[in-house]
């Protein structure tokens, strides 16, 4: 009879979710963890558990308080559990610390002082919990928001909330960390703020007018904050001092640390450059806190060792390095630096020489006065022609050949410079705005003597000699401090400044429009009644009008300018907060009692205008004005010395940067060029007292007059803040 198998019968295929579904509905199984340590203290008496309770620390007491209900209910007991909080919070392990207030229990100090950073509304233990002693909370950046208020914003901003209230200073947390530590002075951040709940009942209180009658006097209160005050102010030096304890105490553990490495790795026989290497003092097992002991030791320091072998190797193997090697290239960088040098050597030879080869032909052509201030330094005179830039380029050692191409191509150089004084006035022209007024009609030519002058281009540029036309260097904007103030050009200036960077001696003028400076050149012309299309800085120079502003913010400036320091609120710190403080200086007074006034020439107007380190703000053109006939009176006083003003000799007078219309006599005068003047060497000026000397012994004039007699060299940039008596004090009246 055949024999038959039984059939396998597989398990129902059963999907993750039903499985799950399935599992959850099974009674948990019952842990096999044993009974906590903490349960058996309940076997204890109370004078055992008290006994050992009272050596704990102030923090282990807080801790253990929220392990269970039954140490919760000892450690919170009022009657039996206060000696033990007291014993605690004047321990060794309190740190000395404040001595808990009358209305406030132990436990709760304890919390405040020693507890994990909570908040105290929620219950949350992140990092951003902020202690406010005076509050005497503990509270995060949520919990600040519904449940404090700013004492600012109280009803009517009544300044008596700060002095009743329990306040403190409350960070305004939306402010980007970033901005915050660029800023001088954070405190502007931080507000005062006092509980919303008494925020309320104390505007309740006030629309009942029963203010005075509750909970004590006024003075009461006042007395009360400043306990509570002074309670903080006790806790914030506290807290201070066992930070920076801690911080000392974890640093002198991992100093015993690194030393006890050292010793250990000295004695193994590594030497000392390879144990001091940055590669061994930053690494992350010199910076644990744990004591070095021999098991510490049996992990640490195979990790060491391997480091400090691959250490030691490294040195080993760049010492072997060939010395042949190194001498050959440092051989070699000191040969290339040779030959660079050498060439500019080379250089600067050819340069001198064009300099030279370039002053005596300035001093054989005649230039007109009004064109001498346009005329390209050496460094762009040596762009001009191709010929001196090819010697340039060479830079070979100069032969007579190459000083007799100099000298023709210098002698020959008058229609390139023509040229390129009209193209750099043509890229002015193109920098120009649009909206800015232009010259209907050429400026007349300056009166001066001298007539067919070799160099003379002013009549195809007198369109942009405006004083509407403002400008500024870019490389001096790029390079200067922030409190110095920035050069402005005007008109021709532009064209005429030439200093020592490469940009600025182009074809292409390395300048900027400046429209803000130009809105006040308009408002000082319609003082003056000028027409904005004709008026040349010349014509503001030679009318040399007094201007002053009516600003408020520079007129509270130049009062206290002669404290020589920026106008501020003196603050000091008083318990903790802001005050401002009453000055004890005996000068004070009297110094309150003066004000002053500072007449400005129309330039040194135009750059006042202007935002400063030292002014921030911006001064609108409207606030200028003309003297007054009184004013007036007293600025020709103090020009006679005889009322007090503060004077400064001019920079323009004391500059070399005056030349007589008449005669040649200033390149005539100028010195040679040297070695040192070979990048951008230009014509040199004189000092007004000698070309006023100059005047009156070579052609008869006693005084002279700009723009006829004598000229300005516009390349200098003219200072003219001290013209006028830079500030006049009077008598205030009101005051006294």
């Amino acid at each position: 009879m055949a024999q038959f198998a039984l059939p396998t019968i597989h398990a129902p295929v059963v999907s993750a979710k039903e499985r799950k579904k399935r599992d959850s509905a099974q009674p948990p199984k019952r842990s096999s963890m044993r009974t906590s340590r903490s349960s058996k203290l309940g076997m204890l008496s109370l004078d055992i558990l008290y006994m050992i309770l009272a050596l704990l620390a102030p923090g282990d007491l807080v801790n253990l308080s929220r392990t269970n209900k039954m140490l919760r209910g000892v450690l919170l007991s009022r009657r039996s559990s206060t000696h033990v909080w007291k014993r605690a919070l004047a321990g060794p392990a309190a740190f000395n610390c404040p001595p808990c207030p009358e209305d406030v229990s132990e436990p709760v100090w304890a919390n405040l002082l020693f507890g994990e950073p909570r908040c105290t509304s929620c219950g949350s233990g992140d990092d951003t919990t902020v202690t406010y002693w005076e509050l005497r909370a503990r509270l995060c950046s949520q919990c600040e928001k519904t449940c404090l208020c700013r004492t600012s914003k109280v009803e009517g901003s009544d300044p008596s909330a700060a002095s009743i209230l329990p306040t403190d200073y409350v960070f305004d947390r939306n402010v980007v960390h970033s901005r915050i530590r660029k800023m001088s002075n954070i405190d502007c951040f931080e507000y005062e703020s006092a509980w919303r709940e008494d925020v309320q009942k104390y505007e309740r209180l006030k629309q009942g007018g029963h203010l005075r009658g509750i909970c004590g006097t006024r003075r009461s209160m006042q007395a009360a904050k400043d306990m509570r005050e002074r309670v903080a102010e006790a806790c914030v030096l506290w807290a201070a001092q066992r930070d920076k304890a801690r911080v000392l105490g974890i640093r002198g553990q991992k100093n015993e640390r690194i030393v006890e490495i050292r010793n250990r790795l000295l004695a193994l026989g590594y030497e000392s450059v390879d144990i001091n290497h940055s590669t061994v003092q930053k690494h992350k097992e010199l910076k644990s806190t744990q004591r070095m002991t021999d098991k510490v030791w049996q992990r640490v320091g195979p990790i060491l060792c391997q480091v400090l072998n691959q250490l030691r190797e490294e040195r080993l193997a760049a010492k072997t390095l060939s010395q042949q090697s190194i001498v050959t290239a440092r051989a070699d960088q000191l040969h290339a630096a040779s030959l660079r040098q050498d060439r500019e050597l080379r250089a600067n030879a050819v340069r001198l020489k064009v300099a030279q080869l370039y002053a005596s032909l300035l001093k054989r052509i005649r230039v007109a006065p009004t064109s001498f201030s346009f005329l390209p330094g050496s460094l762009s005179f040596c762009g001009l022609s191709p010929p001196i830039a090819a010697i340039l380029a060479e830079a070979h050692e100069i032969s007579n050949d190459d000083i007799v191409n100099l000298k023709n191509v210098v002698a020959s150089s008058l229609p390139s410079i023509r040229i390129w004084m009209l193209l750099r006035a043509d890229a002015f022209r193109k920098c120009i705005p649009a909206s800015w007024p232009k010259a209907v009609a050429p400026s007349p030519p300056l009166d001066t003597p001298l007539s067919e002058s070799d160099v003379d281009v002013y009549a195809h540029i007198a369109d942009l000699d405006l004083a509407v036309y403002t400008t500024r260097c870019r490389r001096h904007h790029s390079i200067s401090r922030a409190k110095e103030s920035e050069p402005l050009l005007f008109g021709l200036d532009a064209l005429a400044h030439n200093c020592s960077s490469g940009p600025c001696q182009t074809i292409d003028l390395n300048i900027s429009i400046r429209k803000d400076s130009h809105d006040t050149v308009l408002r000082i012309l319609e003082l003056l009644d000028l027409d904005p299309k004709a008026a040349r800085p010349l014509d503001l120079d030679r009318m040399n009008e007094p201007f002053v502003t009516t600003c408020s913010t520079c007129l509270d400036d130049a009062e206290r300018e002669y404290q020589r320091g920026k106008p501020s609120v003196l603050y000091t710190i008083v318990k903790g907060k802001a005050r401002p403080v009453k000055s004890t200086r005996p000068d004070f007074r009297l110094r309150l009692q003066q004000r002053s006034w500072c007449p400005m020439n129309w330039r040194h107007a135009v750059m006042h205008m202007n935002p400063t380190d030292l002014k921030p703000h911006r001064c609108p053109p409207r606030s200028l004005r003309l003297l007054t006939p009184d004013e007036k009176a007293q600025l020709e006083l103090a020009q006679k010395g005889e009322i007090r003003a503060y004077k400064i000799q001019s920079r323009t007078s004391e500059a070399a940067c005056w030349g007589c219309c008449h005669c040649q006599v200033q390149l005539a005068a100028s010195a040679e060029p040297h070695s040192s003047q070979v990048e951008n060497w230009r014509p040199r000026t004189m000092l007004l007292h000698d070309v006023q000397q100059h005047l009156s012994d070579a052609h008869g004039i006693a005084s002279g007059v700009e723009g006829t007699d004598m000229f300005f060299d516009r390349c200098v940039y003219r200072d003219e803040r001290w013209s006028f008596p830079h500030t006049i004090f009077i008598k205030d009246t009101d005051t006294e």
